[in-house]
């Protein structure tokens, strides 16, 4: 089951981020793509950190593209998209995105793969 939900989750992303492309939006070379991997030992903790998340994102010109949640919740995969790599740095530096980040490590564990589409 864990292997579809991964299979499933690329097919999506892959799916998602041609559609991008292919409705005029801003060229792949450019964009950068954080994947990650996220186990989850407190969901309410979790989405909290998520919900603050958002306007921070969306200040450095990011947004979520899409969050995969395996069954029991305790599993996601999410898939965020940035202007470039160097916005990648500003972002996790801010202070704002510092500020929140203890309540991701005290209710979670992740893997962040980062990197651009390749035409």
């Amino acid at each position: 089951m864990n292997r579809f939900i991964m299979i499933l989750f690329l097919f999506l992303s892959l799916s998602a981020c041609t559609h991008y492309l292919n409705s005029g939006h801003q060229k792949s070379d450019d964009r950068h793509y954080l994947v990650v991997d996220v186990s989850i030992s407190d969901a309410e903790k979790y989405d909290r950190f998520l919900a603050l998340e958002q306007p921070i994102l969306k200040k450095f010109g990011a947004h979520l593209e899409m969050e995969i949640r395996s069954e029991d919740e305790k599993k996601r995969h999410l898939i965020i998209i940035f202007p470039d790599a160097e916005t990648v740095k500003h972002f996790v530096a801010s202070s704002e995105f510092q500020k929140i980040l203890p309540l991701a490590k005290t209710s979670s564990k992740s893997k962040v793969f980062h990197g651009k589409l390749i035409q």
